[in-house]
């Protein structure tokens, strides 16, 4: 018996993703694993399955986060948005659409994150007033006020191909413009930029009037190449060169 990170009751809890395992599904090789390529010499490679788990929610919150956000969320990014992708080469712009489900979805990611102990999420620390902040939202159902955790999601690209099955952790950065916190991560090719508490974005993605998706190019993000560069010189992908799809989760 602990605390749920939700709803801070004591109960059993289960083993949760901390990101939906409806991300990890395009990594998986046919014995449902995926290749976790880790940084440092003294680091060795992987075979991970069922995505990241942690014993964070009660059984309840499990069924709230997945039914009230997950379940329309996961229709949108792999039922309407990623077939546009693999067709058309502009950004994917929807009108009409559940913002409220979608954002709370967005927040829970790197909320889940931000609580959770788990080595691949260790450079997400909100702080206790913005996980108190984001867990009301998220238990309540209400949204913050326009402007306040701000999103950007764009389709992550290497070279003019599709970064599927792409994963990075999530890293840190400030803005120039006003200093505040800004994270990121790529989950299955998705890269999304979370601002925290009123930070401002270039270009916001999930807003009450569209729900609009660009592309972002991997070899842009400084994080991502010197990532790449430092596995290379270890020599981390040296046994899956000869494979021709090789998923990436660092």
């Amino acid at each position: 018996m602990s605390a749920c990170g939700l709803c801070l009751k004591e109960a059993p809890l289960a083993k949760s993703h901390i990101f939906p395992e409806f991300f990890f599904k395009s990594s998986y090789d046919k014995a449902h694993k995926f290749n976790e390529f880790r940084r440092g010499k003294n680091e060795y490679n992987k075979r991970q399955s069922k995505g990241y788990r942690e014993r964070l929610l009660c059984p309840e919150c499990e069924s709230l986060l997945n039914e009230n956000y997950e379940d329309y969320s996961k229709t949108v990014l792999y039922d309407q948005i990623i077939p546009h992708f693999e067709t058309n080469k502009s950004p994917f712009k929807l009108a009409e659409y559940k913002y409220d489900n979608f954002k709370l979805f967005s927040l829970s990611l790197i909320w889940r994150a931000s609580i959770s102990k788990h080595e691949f999420f260790e450079a997400v620390s909100l702080g206790p007033k913005y996980e108190e902040e984001l867990r009301k939202y998220l238990l309540k159902g209400s949204v913050p006020a326009k402007g306040r955790f701000p999103i950007a999601i764009g389709r992550a690209h290497l070279n003019g191909l599709v970064a599927e099955a792409t994963s990075i952790p999530p890293f840190r950065r400030r803005l120039k413009e006003n200093q505040k916190t800004v994270y990121s991560f790529i989950i299955d090719g998705f890269q999304f930029f979370i601002g925290i508490g009123n930070a401002v974005l270039p270009l916001e993605s999930v807003t009450p009037e569209i729900l609009q998706i660009g592309m972002s190019n991997l070899m842009e993000l400084d994080e991502f190449r010197n990532l790449f560069d430092e596995l290379k010189r270890e020599g981390k992908f040296s046994i899956y060169e000869n494979s021709s799809s090789t998923p990436l989760t660092t």
